[in-house]
């Protein structure tokens, strides 16, 4: 009985490896844990709480606590938000005209607005406090100081918003391009190549194959 010698057997295409699970909030998920994104989200909270504590301790029995915390947590956060903000825009640009990117605009607007005037603001705590030296209030201009109170607040808003417009586009499978996130859709998976098996070897006429 003839055989085939195991090097002339036919090849056996092995058998392809499962596609790899990509959906459009996959690439998302690694820069809403980014170190810089992080620190934002750590200086605004700070920034939140300690501007509402100021806010109403200031209406309701005229003191600042907290206030040079404030000051300094601005400062550092005008940076880290410049940083994020020049990188994520060459992520997600150019504009869109979606919802996502209507809040985001406008929450950027509402955070520069809230940042300038806050440091226009911790330029007179600067001069009082540090300069000066004194206990006394800070002479804060009025019309700046309002304008700081309702950028914040429009801050806290639209952050909020834009950060759930796109999450909640991720969840309808509308892929990425905006917000905390964003990018293009992974594309499908390409189909999986079998290398075609070698024709089996044939007897020659009156001799065997051993």
């Amino acid at each position: 009985m003839s055989a085939v010698p195991p090097d002339r057997r036919p090849d056996v295409a092995p058998e392809a490896p499962p596609f790899p699970r990509t959906t459009p909030e996959a690439p998302r998920t690694p820069r809403l844990r980014a170190p810089l994104l992080l620190l934002l989200w750590g200086l605004l909270a700070v920034e939140g709480v300690g501007g509402l504590l100021i806010f109403f301790m200031r209406l309701a029995a005229g003191q600042t606590p907290g206030e040079a915390l404030h000051v300094v947590a601005g400062a550092l956060l005008t940076l880290v938000y410049a940083a994020y903000q020049w990188g994520h825009w060459r992520r997600v640009s150019p504009w869109r005209g979606r919802l996502d990117y209507a809040l985001g605009l406008i929450a950027a607007l509402s955070m520069a607005g809230a940042l300038g005037t806050g440091l226009w603001l911790a330029w007179a705590w600067w001069q009082t406090r540090i300069v000066e030296r004194s206990a006394e209030a800070v002479a804060y201009t009025p019309p700046v100081s309002a304008a700081h109170n309702i950028m914040s607040m429009l801050v806290l808003t639209f952050v909020g918003a834009h950060l759930a417009a796109v999450l909640l586009r991720d969840a309808a499978g509308g892929g990425g391009g905006g917000g905390g996130g964003g990018g293009a859709a992974p594309p499908p998976p390409a189909p999986p190549t079998t290398t075609p098996p070698p024709p089996h070897p044939t007897r020659a006429p009156g001799r065997e194959v051993s």
